[in-house]
């Protein structure tokens, strides 16, 4: 699953820097990337069932939503919980929402990462 983590901080710092120069991120690649590193990490975890990739499709969508925006805001110094005008859909909802969905998201990290142990040794 590390490699995950180091794929999330890549991001994060390229996004940061692009950010920097004013330059606004092309989702449509960012996902097609971020699509093809996922498809890359399943293989190194040699996944080979419906269950598995459940699991580590959570552990991806879960760790990515919690350290990317952490990472990319402590980069950019901004306070922790910063969504700036090109945030993602979820980040649009109203607080009361989107809290409770950031705690499950990062219980999510643990019980997916737990989940997967049975099947990967890390």
């Amino acid at each position: 699953m590390i490699y995950w983590i180091i794929y999330i901080l890549i991001e994060a710092f390229i996004q940061g820097k692009l950010i920097k120069k004013g330059d606004k991120p092309v989702y449509l690649v960012i996902f097609l990337i971020r699509g093809i590193f996922s498809i890359i990490h399943g293989a190194i975890l040699n996944v080979q069932n419906i269950e598995q990739s459940i699991i580590l499709l959570g552990f991806q969508t879960c760790s990515l939503w919690i350290i990317f925006d952490l990472f990319l805001n402590l980069l950019r110094m901004e306070k922790w919980n910063y969504k700036g005008q090109q945030s993602g859909y979820l980040d649009k909802l109203e607080y009361k929402y989107y809290y409770p969905l950031k705690i499950v998201a990062f219980l999510g990290i643990f019980v997916f990462y737990k989940l997967g142990l049975q099947y990967w040794s890390y």
